[in-house]
């Protein structure tokens, strides 16, 4: 049902549609439940199953690009020192912006928060992530709303093709296994290499044992392999060996399966909403009911983050180095937390509540915010002092959006955000103008404002050579395909002029040529900037067609991929120019997507007087005592 599901494959569409109709047709097709895990607080579990194709798991969620390193303020009350190591609740649930094909929003490190109600176990890896794509519904040469919700859109947990997802079993998605090892307390657990190791000897070893030496062949397994993790998770029995290949697919770590009647007891339905497009062109995205809902029913409960002190959604300008861009100061995180306009308290939910979109007409509204009751962490905390819950080291309160009415299939769901968020969104609406001096989209000055939308459309039209030149505003990234590696590239170093000549260099047995201009590349191009080490796909890169910059004669273009240490592979010929448009991606230049305009649109949701704890409420007291 998602509008984001734009797989070419006519069997795995029409797989997704029956898929559908099937989780329709049920009481819930995924569950938020605790997890297998002891101590490891919630997680997800499909109550149907996936066999072996890449398929959506729920439904897709809204992406946020968060700039770090240097750009944020520590969380430390009164104290405004930048820390690139800084400590927050929010660390344990984000992704690296590569993960999720959003590096470029920031020319330092970037995070990204996307889908995170799922565990990671190195053994038991059963789901993938579906990365988003740069797919804008607003555009800020005309919207008011751009740049108040994210441009990414598509990201989703996904089963993964060869691994059959049961019935029952847990969600569990891989945080690499640098997250364990870099945590001194995890460094004696089994990582992926090794479980790897030991399914890979089960499953030769059952194809060379009989029923008379399947013991002995056992008892030679711990000495074919150096690794103690590995020898850690090999079965010690021959029952213990025949149920992992007869009951577990091979797989030496199995927590089993959870019963439809338990996921009900124990669980709360995750899938009664999906996300699509929004009835309200302004907002983006949006929350519908997948099926027919009865007043009461809760739609979605999520964990939320806390999150402490409000200049913690301020950005450090000065450390950011925006190379002089102008941006907005305030994070667009900030429009997807929930609070209280008297407490430094932020709480932002880690699921597809964060499409759940406001109404400003009373009669449209047909849910409601409450607190999770029937979560004795989330009732106890909600009875404590604030500093109680900021000893919490993960998320800790639960929120419920509960239907006010029934609520049709399809229908969009809307909750209330607060008076405060409606007087500051109709005092931006009526304030907004657009910062575009043209609503085309055409690369005609290099100054020209584009907006994400507009760079988005460019993608549509690959093979338009205008778009091939560097903006202000967009440039491209490629990403090395089969054919490219067929092909090779000749590797060249750009140096400072004075240092080139016919000089050469010996680095790894091969000999590359160093030129201070290389079709007019030098040092200080900006392509070298946007550079980031161990990338294998979305590489800065510039397509140069042959009528522009070739000198010997050739009809062919030429693609630079801009590398780390200043180098850059160039790859040229026919098969260049018939492929360019499938290797290239048009895409914002950091910090020049709408998200980071300074106009755009920036209030956190409001939580209700009457259900937000009073003994939260920090900031009354505080002016109270001043």
């Amino acid at each position: 049902k998602d509008d984001d599901d734009d797989d070419d494959d006519d069997t795995t569409s029409s797989s997704a549609e029956q898929l559908e109709q099937t989780i329709r047709s049920m009481k819930c097709g995924n569950y938020f439940a605790p997890s297998n895990i002891p101590n490891a607080g919630f997680s997800q579990y499909t109550a149907v199953p996936y066999h072996h194709k890449e398929m959506v798991i729920n439904t897709m969620v809204p992406t946020l690009a968060i700039p770090v390193e240097h750009g944020i303020a520590t969380n430390d009350p009164g104290n405004n020192v930048v820390s690139p190591s800084r400590k927050w609740i929010l660390n344990e649930y984000v992704w690296t912006g590569k993960t999720y094909g959003m590096e470029y929003e920031s020319t330092s490190q970037i995070l990204a928060l996307g889908p995170s109600l799922a565990n990671f176990h190195p053994g038991m890896v059963n789901t993938g992530v579906r990365a988003p794509k740069l797919s804008p519904l607003l555009d800020l040469c005309h919207d008011p709303g751009a740049g108040a919700s994210s441009d990414y859109r598509g990201c989703a947990f996904a089963s993964q093709p060869n691994r059959r997802l049961r019935a029952g079993e847990e969600l569990f998605v891989s945080y690499g296994d640098n997250w364990f090892a870099s945590r001194k307390e995890f460094r004696t657990i089994p990582l992926s290499k090794n479980y790897d190791e030991a399914n890979h000897m089960l499953q030769q070893l059952w194809e060379l044992r009989d029923s008379s030496s399947s013991t002995n062949v056992l008892e030679l397994m711990p000495y074919l392999t150096n690794e103690p993790l590995t020898r850690q998770v090999l079965p010690s029995t021959k029952e213990e060996w025949t149920r992992i290949m007869n009951e577990q697919d091979g797989n030496t770590a199995s927590l089993g399966l959870r019963s439809l009647e338990w996921l009900e007891e124990h669980g709360k339905c995750m899938d009664h909403i999906y996300v699509n497009t929004s009835t309200i062109r302004q907002a983006g995205q949006g929350a519908f009911s997948r099926r027919n809902l009865t007043k009461g029913t809760t739609i979605l409960s999520s964990p939320m983050i806390h999150i402490w002190n409000r200049s913690t959604m301020e950005l450090n300008l000065t450390a950011l180095e925006t190379g002089g861009i102008d941006i907005n100061p305030t994070m667009q995180l900030l429009n997807y937390q929930f609070s209280h306009p008297q407490s430094s308290l932020y709480l932002l939910p880690i699921n597809q509540m964060t499409a759940i979109n406001h109404h400003h007409n009373k009669k449209k509204q047909n849910a409601v915010l409450q607190w999770a009751a029937w979560d004795k962490k989330s009732w106890y905390y909600s009875q404590r002092p604030l500093d109680d819950l900021k000893q919490e080291k993960y998320s800790t309160m639960v929120m419920d959006v509960v239907a006010t009415r029934d609520i049709a299939e399809d229908e969009e769901i809307f909750i209330d955000y607060g008076p405060e968020w409606q007087e500051a969104w109709d005092s931006h609406v009526q304030n907004w103008k657009s910062p575009c001096t043209t609503t085309t989209t055409t690369t005609s000055s290099k100054s020209q404002r584009l907006s994400s939308y507009q760079i988005s459309q460019m993608n549509l039209d690959k093979k338009n050579t205008d778009f091939y030149a560097w903006s202000d505003y967009h440039f491209t990234v490629c990403t090395r395909n089969a054919n490219l590696t067929k092909i090779g590239a000749e590797v060249i170093y750009i140096v400072e002029e004075g240092k080139e000549g016919n000089k050469e260099e010996e680095s790894g047995g091969e000999t590359y040529t160093k030129f201070s201009n290389y079709r007019g590349i030098t040092v200080n191009d900006e392509g070298f900037r946007y550079s980031k080490p161990n990338l294998d796909r979305q590489i800065p890169c510039k397509i140069m067609t042959a009528a522009a910059y070739d000198d010997d004669g050739s009809t062919d273009s030429v693609v630079l991929f801009f590398g780390h240490s200043m180098a850059i592979e160039v790859y040229k010929g026919t098969t260049i120019t018939q492929q360019q448009s499938e290797i290239i991606t048009f895409l914002p230049k950091p910090f020049r997507s709408d998200m980071h305009h300074p106009g755009a649109f920036r209030h956190e949701i409001m939580i209700p007087d009457d259900i937000f704890p009073k003994q939260w409420m920090d900031l009354t007291v505080l002016r109270d005592k001043q």
